[in-house]
């Protein structure tokens, strides 16, 4: 009874309150990069959409990102990462900031230069704000968990490093 009131809420808006929504959008980002004592960071770009569908101040879809190249110093020298993320999330939208907390199942970051491929799980949260009518101003921190490093073909299951991004972004979010 319970959940039939929740979605009753929900979903028994006007017709123009629920739409469908995509939102392309390009930034740049931070990269660091853990292991022991050792930190590294790099640059990179970035761009993605996210698509869903939006219920009042609600909404759930998902997201795609791909970046690169993120340049490191050392001790991660001559290292250049190429990103891929695919992932869903849920969030909150208001006239003036939107909320959105993201899971990411399948993450790749490869590099051709030194041959290797990790592979990732991680979690985005995120807060954007309107800059004017249709574009929107983001700042997203994401936190990965590494599933699989590989290096010319030897797997390592644990690596022991972390990872985590800071990542500022403009959108053009428009129905459909």
């Amino acid at each position: 009874m319970r959940i039939a009131l929740v979605l009753l809420i929900l979903f028994a808006s006007p017709a123009r309150a629920n739409s469908l929504f995509v939102e392309p959008y390009v930034g740049i980002a931070k990269l660091e990069v853990r292991q022991d004592l050792l930190v590294d960071v790099a640059d990179g770009f970035f761009l993605g959409a996210k698509a869903g569908y939006r219920f009042k101040h609600f909404f759930f879809g998902g997201d795609y990102q791909t970046g690169g190249p993120f340049k490191f110093g050392a001790p991660l020298e001559q290292a250049e990462w190429d990103q891929k993320m695919l992932g869903f999330g849920i969030g909150a939208d208001y006239k003036v900031a939107r909320f959105w907390f993201g899971y990411y199942l399948d993450g790749e970051f490869s590099d051709s230069i030194n041959n290797y491929k990790i592979e990732t799980q991680s979690y985005k949260i995120g807060v954007a704000l309107f800059v004017s009518k249709h574009i929107r101003a983001s700042l997203d921190f994401i936190f990965y968990d590494v599933k699989k490093y590989e290096s010319f073909g030897i797997e390592l299951t644990n690596p022991g490093f972390s990872m985590e991004s800071a990542h500022v972004s403009l959108s053009l979010p428009f129905g459909i």
